[in-house]
């Protein structure tokens, strides 16, 4: 249960960081920056991809 709790903590920072890079890439000038095709690719690391249990 503790790895479960801790996993789930990590996973909701995680996301918060990626709703502040989406927020601040208009700012940036990265609106569109990648085809859908190459975020599915990019898997996990992609900006748009949200950690869920």
């Amino acid at each position: 249960m503790f790895i479960v709790t801790i996993t789930v903590i990590i996973y909701i920072h995680i996301n918060k960081q990626r709703d502040a890079a989406q927020r601040e890439a208009p700012e940036r000038g990265d609106v569109n920056k990648y085809t859908s095709q190459e975020l599915r690719k990019m898997g996990d690391r992609a900006l748009d991809f949200r950690y869920t249990l």
